[in-house]
């Protein structure tokens, strides 16, 4: 009840609202830069884009250490440290920064797993935050939550299934050799 009333306050109201700002920017950002690196943009005309990514995963970022800095304090870090939504928001902050490095240093194929994996992040950030500006929203996603750990072993069955029927069609359908180097002649 207490968190209850505090989070309704103005100011409270006003951190949770910048908290959500800082996330849509994150994401549109973050969406655009790796678009425009993904197709061999010149760094020279990504230096501002870079800069409002960066400005947008600083105060999330600083967020998440005041956090964890906080529940250190009441001896609570591990619990803090090991709730799912705790580690999506900061592996999704910290996800930003290896995104650039590995699109400026890796091939484009990494480059493309990376990114992808940092819009999932993001956009999972994006539902828990989602989940506090409304509680109809927050049963959603806690009921998606629900859904998707009922059915786990089904899926783990059900992939097994699918890896089988599916190597045993292409055993049987492919005729072709296969070629793991492109430059054999």
């Amino acid at each position: 009840q207490k968190v209850n009333e505090k989070v309704v306050e103005p100011g409270s109201m006003l951190l949770i609202h910048f908290n959500g700002l800082c996330i849509v920017v994150l994401i549109a950002c973050y969406v655009r830069l790796t678009h425009l690196m993904r197709v061999g943009t010149d760094i020279h005309r990504l230096g501002a884009l870079i800069a409002f990514t960066v400005l947008a995963a600083t105060p999330l970022l600083a967020l998440e250490i005041s956090q964890a800095r906080a529940m250190y304090k009441m001896d609570l870090f591990r619990t803090w440290a090991f709730e799912f939504w705790n580690l999506i928001d900061v592996v999704s902050v910290l996800w930003v920064p290896v995104t650039l490095v590995v699109g400026f240093t890796c091939s484009a194929d990494d480059f493309a797993i990376v990114a992808s994996i940092g819009g999932l992040l993001l956009m999972l950030k994006l539902l828990g935050f989602l989940k506090i500006l409304s509680m109809k929203l927050a049963t959603f996603v806690l009921a998606l939550g629900i859904i998707l750990s009922d059915i786990r072993s089904f899926l783990i069955v059900l992939l097994v299934f699918m890896l089988g029927f599916g190597y045993s069609f292409y055993t049987l359908i492919s005729t072709a050799e296969l070629k793991l180097h492109d430059d054999e002649p």
